[in-house]
């Protein structure tokens, strides 16, 4: 089976991908962020989509617009089997987190919890983004409505811990939920990056 997460930017995508990598075996190819250049350059990347098996998760904005011939989003929906849309509904947080991440050219924005200082932050770039990330989303959407794919966001999963939505999404990809794996990426907040500054000092 192949399956794409298709998101915008600081949406939780990657905390989705690694949640869904551990209910696959060895047999998958797993891909995180394929279409980045600068990911793919780096590391030397050679990428086989004809792999019966392979899991991506992508960013709206990272990909080339063809693909074997086609425009990109439609080969993505014609070449995985499976693909699920994620964005977030709370856009101030999410180009907060975009802008920080991004200015301060932080590379582990995964791996380290952090307050979020805006002082450094102009409102030009700060309205750059904000522009960026509406124009991903409506794009998303866009893609939603064509091809008849539902977007999850991730309020649902991350905040609410909405056990209909996150076993509708294993569902869909008729794979048997794993509790545990569920519990570490999408239940706990040990994940979540982002703190107050009230925590920091207490830490």
């Amino acid at each position: 089976m192949k399956i794409c997460i298709l998101a915008t930017g600081r949406c939780g995508s990657t905390s989705l991908y690694s949640c869904i990598k551990e209910h696959l075996n060895d047999e998958y190819t797993f891909l995180q962020e394929p279409f980045d250049r600068y990911k793919t350059t780096k590391k030397g990347l050679t990428i086989d989509f004809n792999t019966p098996n392979v899991l991506i998760k992508t960013l709206i904005g990272q990909i080339p617009n063809e693909k074997d011939g086609m425009m990109v989003y439609e080969w993505i929906f014609q070449t995985f089997d499976k693909v699920i849309l994620l964005d977030r509904k709370n856009k101030v947080e999410q180009v907060e987190s975009f802008a920080f991440h991004t200015t301060n050219n932080i590379k582990d924005r995964h791996n380290r919890k952090r307050v979020y200082y805006f002082n450094s932050i102009s409102n030009d770039v700060m309205d750059k983004w904000e522009l960026d990330i509406n124009i991903a989303s409506e794009f998303l959407t866009t893609l939603s409505k064509e091809n008849n794919a539902k977007i999850y966001y991730y309020e649902d999963l991350f905040v609410n811990k909405d056990q209909l939505i996150i076993d509708e999404i294993f569902k869909y990809l008729n794979l048997t939920p794993i509790k545990k794996s569920i519990d570490r990426w999408v239940i706990s907040d040990n994940k979540k990056v982002r703190i107050t500054e009230k925590r920091d000092k207490l830490l």
